[in-house]
């Protein structure tokens, strides 16, 4: 019989594995294509753990709370500076970088 926390292991278990997919794509992958869509789903990903972060300690952890908006923020950006980047490599990989760190940040930040 599986409970509520049983539950929460296997959503983090498809999270982290999505994550990791999406970021050896981002990273690993030589056509831009590929590269595009494991950014947006990183992104994806990184704002809604940030969600997650955020309504896990909605009234009881504020500090927690505040950073999980901060790390949706972090992954906004990362999309916008994607955007604008115009095809410069070096903004496009801070961009990725970005995205990642927000990803993983916020995975930390939910689910521990």
């Amino acid at each position: 019989m599986n409970d509520f926390l049983d539950m929460l292991v296997v959503v983090f278990a498809v999270l982290a594995v999505a994550g990791l997919a999406a970021i050896c794509l981002m990273f690993l992958s030589k056509r831009e294509g590929i590269r595009k869509a494991g950014f947006y789903v990183t992104v994806v990903l990184g704002i809604y753990t940030a969600t997650v972060g955020a309504r896990i300690g909605s009234l009881l952890l504020s500090g927690k709370t505040a950073f999980a908006v901060v790390l949706g923020c972090i992954s906004v950006a990362a999309f916008v500076l994607e955007r604008m980047s115009k095809g410069e490599e070096k903004k496009l990989l801070i961009a990725r970088i970005t995205a990642t760190a927000a990803l993983v940040l916020g995975m930390a930040n939910a689910f521990m």
